[in-house]
């Protein structure tokens, strides 16, 4: 089964105050390496562009400014 939403229920280790819901990276970290959560680093590229950089689309295509933020960010 696969399911789209987690809730705070689903960690150990997790906090709700009014400045949100809070949960530790190495929480998220281990259940990476158990397994549970798996990542596709094309996926959060394409997240990281879409949610972190602005560009000028009457110069540059999606895919031009996606290159230009990947050498920008490169890891």
């Amino acid at each position: 089964m696969v399911i789209d939403r987690m809730y705070l229920s689903d960690f150990n280790v997790s906090e709700s105050n009014p400045n949100g819901e809070f949960i530790k990276i190495d929480e998220l970290n281990d259940m990476i390496a158990y397994g549970v959560l798996k990542l596709d680093e094309t996926k959060l590229k394409e997240y990281h562009f879409d949610t972190r950089f602005t560009y000028n689309k009457e110069i540059y295509t999606r895919q031009q400014a996606m290159n230009l933020f990947d050498n920008l960010v490169r890891r």
